[in-house]
């Protein structure tokens, strides 16, 4: 029986993974204004100097339940007829193609309706409707070279909600109910790098298919490191898995460390298993809080930082063949 070779391709989160900064997004206020808030810390946004455009840093999901709720009760669809939006949280509304313009150069909010990026909204403008409970707002890093300062507006420490600084009003149609979209207390931090982690390959050791035999089986275990060298500066960072290739195999969330095959590989029924060293759990896939990892990471004390990993093959069914198999994942980066 051919060798099983498994290939772990790490990507450097400097120059091609994707920059992804989950912080959470309340809303509250009085009824006629719900912010949504990206600190509860007061320790801002911590992001590297050189983070490519068009990178994600920053979301989270805005509730419609109060001003929709009805609608939503009746198995309708909640209809807008008007959404307002002010570049930077104050001025003269303008029409905008759905990137709004915020306080720190670099940075943009977007709000999006079903997935899409949605701009200004009047009423002599066809509606916009949806059957989600939530919208999404997103920060993005546009074309801009990015500064350090604050997303909300210069108010000299008083509250935007006092002088109505909102980044964006949305109204449904049925019953005239608004909600404000605000930025409130949001400092960004620049750093000089991000962390760096270097490609690496796992070859796992020759094999039989009588040393497995069964589902559900698993043999020729290696255990390797993930090796994060680390600037000082940040809050905290963490790191997540992404798997590379069949996306039919790959359930987000799922708990079972099952790598998707690489298209050149010839075994039938057989799986590259991820799973953490120290408590032997498979590795999470996904995008929630829960399949994000965080790094033993210390920003007094700059340097590598390791993670110490498991791969294995495991039998995903009977009647399995032998042959050879890669598999690749993505290790994402996210910082605060």
């Amino acid at each position: 029986m051919p060798m099983f070779i498994r290939y772990f391709k790490f990507l450097s989160a400097a120059t091609v993974a994707i920059l992804f900064i989950g912080l959470p997004l309340n809303s509250y206020g009085a009824e006629d204004a719900y912010p949504f808030n990206y600190l509860n810390n007061g320790k801002g946004i911590t992001l590297p100097e050189d983070t490519p455009p068009g990178t994600v840093l920053g979301r989270d999901f805005i509730d419609l339940t109060p001003i929709c709720e009805d609608e939503f009760k009746a198995g309708h669809a909640c209809v807008f007829k008007s959404i307002s939006i002010r570049p930077k949280g104050y001025g003269t509304e303008v029409t905008s193609d759905g990137d709004i313009p915020t306080t720190v150069p670099g940075i943009s909010l977007r709000l999006l309706f079903n997935g899409e990026k949605q701009g200004s909204l009047t009423s002599n403008q066809y509606p916009v409707s949806t059957f989600n409970r939530f919208i999404e707002a997103v920060l993005v890093k546009n074309g801009d070279e990015i500064q350090e300062g604050s997303l909300d507006s210069d108010l000299g420490g008083l509250s935007p909600l006092f002088y109505h600084r909102y980044y964006a009003s949305i109204c449904e149609s049925s019953a005239d109910k608004c909600m404000n979209i605000y930025l409130w207390n949001v400092k960004v931090k620049l750093i000089k790098r991000a962390c760096i982690l270097r490609n690496s390959f796992v070859v796992l050791p020759k094999a039989k298919l009588s040393d497995l035999g069964s589902e559900g089986a698993t043999t020729g275990e290696v255990n390797f490191s993930l090796n994060f060298d680390c600037p000082a500066g940040y809050h905290h960072v963490f790191y997540s898995f992404r798997p590379i290739g069949n996306s039919t195999e790959v359930i987000t969330g799922a708990k079972n460390g099952l790598l998707p095959a690489s298209p050149e590989s010839t075994t039938q029924g057989i799986a590259i298993q991820l799973l953490d060293a120290k408590t032997r759990e498979p590795i999470r896939w996904g995008y929630g809080k829960d399949d994000i990892y965080p790094l033993d990471y210390d920003a007094s004390r700059p340097g590598y930082t390791f993670v110490s990993l498991i791969a294995r093959y495991y039998q995903k069914w009977s009647g399995a063949t032998g042959g050879q198999i890669k598999a690749v994942t993505e290790i994402l980066m996210n910082y605060d």
